[in-house]
Formats: C-alpha cells, structure tokens, sequence
C-alpha cells in the first residue's frame, strides 16, 4: 500500500520593497498567504538600500517566491541574471498605478494559479499578474 499524497507545503512568499510592509502584506496575510515582508527580512534601512541582484539570490536560496510590482526586473541584465542563475520564481503586478489593496487583490484573485505554477514548476520564471490571469513572460535576453 502506498502512502497518500501530501499536498505540497505552501509557498512562502517575498514581498519586496516595492509592495511596501504594512497594507499589502497584512492583506495577503489575512487570505492565507505566508509572507515575509522585505522590510520584516532586512530591516527598514537595509531594505531601502539592498540591490535587487544582491537580494534575489538571497531569497532564493531559502525558497521564497519574490512578488513585486516591477516588471521591468527582467529587462535589467544584472537582475535578469540574479532570476536566471539563482532560479528565481517572481510575480509581478502588471500594473503600477494600483494601490496597495488593489496590489494585494491582484495577488489574491490569483492564488489558485499561482500556487499552481509554484506547486509544479521550478524556477526560474517571471509572471505578470493581472486582474483575471497571470501570463508567463520570457526573461528577455540583452
């Protein structure tokens, strides 16, 4: 007889500094999401000085999937690189005029998807998140 399957544990989730510590954190909180906030990992002053190529790799390593509101990270080759190299596994809003409930609606409007891609993909990847979906956008290349 063959042991049940374990659902696979939840991701813990990074939100970086661009997600701010309060609003869309506690928001994701409150809808089940395991997320550690940028400030909450390196501290307010650190986290405003950390480079995106120094921290991805970080985070990385530990397992976290990065969420953002920037999608021009994979445009960047320094960080285009720290994603690829260090297997990153990033959602990015794909709008930034959104507030900080309307930026935690997006990521819990998607949860399912995201858990999904999570569950059954390895990194490195980057999406975008929309309103109703989350497209899957190549690491554009220099």
């Amino acid at each position: 007889m063959s042991p049940p399957d374990t659902p696979p544990e939840p991701p813990i989730f990074f939100a970086d500094r661009d997600l701010g510590a309060k609003i869309v954190p506690s928001r994701l909180r409150h809808a089940g999401f395991v997320v550690v906030a940028m400030q909450e990992h390196y501290g307010t002053e650190k986290s405003q000085e950390a480079k995106d190529h120094e921290w991805i790799p970080e985070v990385s390593a530990l397992n976290m999937v990065i969420l953002t509101n920037d999608t021009a990270m994979r445009f960047d080759g320094l960080i285009r690189k720290a994603i690829v190299e260090s297997r990153a596994r990033c959602f990015a809003l794909a709008r930034q005029d959104l507030t900080g409930p309307q930026m935690a609606d997006r990521f819990i409007a998607n949860i399912e998807a995201i858990h999904h891609i999570t569950s059954q993909r390895s990194g490195p990847y980057f999406f975008h998140v929309h309103a109703d979906r989350i497209v899957d956008m190549p690491l554009r290349r220099e």
